[in-house]
């Protein structure tokens, strides 16, 4: 329009007298799948584009599945072989990956109620042994890559599927960019070992087929070795300095977005608390970023970290709550979302760890089945990928009664120190490329600090 790219945005706004718009309602349906919000009508447009005189309507809603939200796509069609891959690569043409529904299911009609309008409880919910399986079964073309196998196996054990086609497209079998990251450290493990990989082409083109053909033309990786450099003191991580910043600007608004609590309750047989400290300093003791403080330097406007040596700084006594009636958890539970002064990022309190007891307690050192513990991270020292780790040492370290056990020969702080050190003139192009033409006049944020003031405003506004 005129020359300028818009957005429609669904939202019913009004206009206030100093010219600003206000928003009122919102009148589209919108879905959040892989952490970003999806405008179903977007989807819903697109398949019907694809023929106008085979496909009369569809509807696409969100499923939970394998604790993955997931997208199935429900199209109306006066041609019942309609083509699903026909569909599927359409989607895959016109809309992000991530809004690429993982099923499709073709329908004369979309079944309704007594009112005479779409019944979505009567929806068949795909299943997918039934749906992908079928749709997606390897290829018996001749092998083009001797690995082929293996990574048709890396593939299916990734997204838990037991058969899929060389041209199956990675995010419609439900992968995730998270799951997709951690399928490209299985290459280079298994695959690529000694030779370089790019990782923007493995992202850009996510399928078996295309994957082998960059692995026939990779070139030899020149091996870089990081060694260790016995930091205490140094430089936060660029995701470590976003997380900080983002809690700063929100923590205005009173918002809490980093508290990940872990919810665990004992089914059977008794734990120890005086064993589960003992196990907890020595977890902490062992992972640096559960006992590091974040330091901002605003002379330089650059985040710090430093890494305690005294765990009992950074990990205080265990809070206990008595509780009368089950339900009481989801209190505590919201608390532990919200409570904004749980952790402490200068001080390195990043973890927390809350007892929940029922009130028939008869030995004060002892949890004994229906009792509660909840784990609370601070997400600028974990997440969701650390958390089986921490288990897996917690469980090693109660068995071991405290005793200590060998620490990692890299931690998080060398990490940061080397990242900055990456080539990051690819990525820099292709955001450049990305961001051409955009006006750079219209909003100046630094991208990883906060202002110097950050307490005021300048009163300027633009007119959209």
């Amino acid at each position: 329009m005129d020359n300028e790219q818009y957005f429609k945005t669904e939202d019913i706004v009004r206009c206030n007298a100093r010219s600003e718009l206000v928003l009122l309602e919102r009148v589209g349906l919108q879905m959040k799948i892989c952490e970003q919000q999806v405008e179903v009508a977007e989807i819903e447009n697109t398949i019907m584009a694809l023929s106008p005189s085979e496909i009369s309507n569809c509807l696409v809603i969100k499923i939970f599945e394998n604790g993955e939200d997931r997208l199935a796509a429900y199209v109306v069609s006066n041609n019942s072989k309609f083509s699903i891959e026909s569909i599927r690569d359409y989607c895959m043409v016109y809309l992000c990956p991530h809004m690429v529904p993982s099923y499709f299911i073709v329908l004369d009609q979309f079944p309704s109620n007594a009112n005479e309008t779409t019944d979505r409880q009567g929806l068949t919910v795909p299943s997918p042994s039934i749906d992908i399986s079928n749709q997606y079964v390897k290829n018996s073309e001749e092998a083009m890559y001797d690995s082929e196998d293996k990574m048709h196996h890396l593939w299916s054990s990734m997204l838990t599927l037991d058969s899929l086609s060389r041209h199956a497209y990675y995010f419609a079998l439900g992968g995730t960019s998270c799951s997709l990251m951690q399928l490209f450290n299985q290459y280079q493990v298994h695959l690529i070992s000694d030779e370089q990989f790019d990782v923007f082409d493995f992202l850009k083109n996510p399928t078996i087929v295309e994957h082998i053909r960059h692995l026939m033309k990779v070139e030899p990786k020149m091996s870089t070795v990081y060694s260790s450099l016995h930091l205490t003191q140094g430089v936060a991580s660029f995701a470590q300095t976003q997380i900080f910043v983002e809690e700063r600007l929100h923590s205005m608004d009173n918002m809490i977005m980093f508290h990940m609590p872990i919810v665990y309750r004992i089914d059977h047989g008794s734990l120890s608390l005086v064993r589960l400290r003992r196990a907890l300093a020595t977890v902490i003791h062992k992972h640096q970023p559960l006992r590091t403080r974040f330091i901002f330097d605003n002379d330089k406007n650059m985040l710090n970290q430093e890494v305690l040596e005294n765990c009992q700084r950074v990990f205080p006594p265990l809070t206990m709550s008595i509780i009368d009636h089950v339900d009481d958890i989801l209190d505590i539970v919201r608390k532990e979302k919200t409570n904004p002064s749980l952790f402490d990022l200068n001080a390195g309190r990043v973890i927390h760890c809350h007892v929940i007891r029922s009130s028939q307690v008869n030995v004060d050192e002892q949890l004994s089945s229906e009792d509660t513990i909840i784990f609370n991270f601070h997400r600028i020292a974990s997440d969701e990928f650390s958390i089986p780790i921490f288990l897996r040492d917690l469980h090693r370290a109660y068995e071991l009664n405290g005793e200590e056990f060998e620490a990692f020969s890299h931690n998080y702080i060398d990490y940061a120190v080397h990242e900055r050190e990456m080539n990051m003139e690819k990525a820099t192009t292709f955001w450049q490329g990305h961001l051409q033409g955009l006006s750079k006049n219209l909003l100046r944020l630094p991208y990883d600090r906060l202002p110097v003031i950050a307490t005021t405003r300048s009163g300027r506004g633009f007119t959209v």
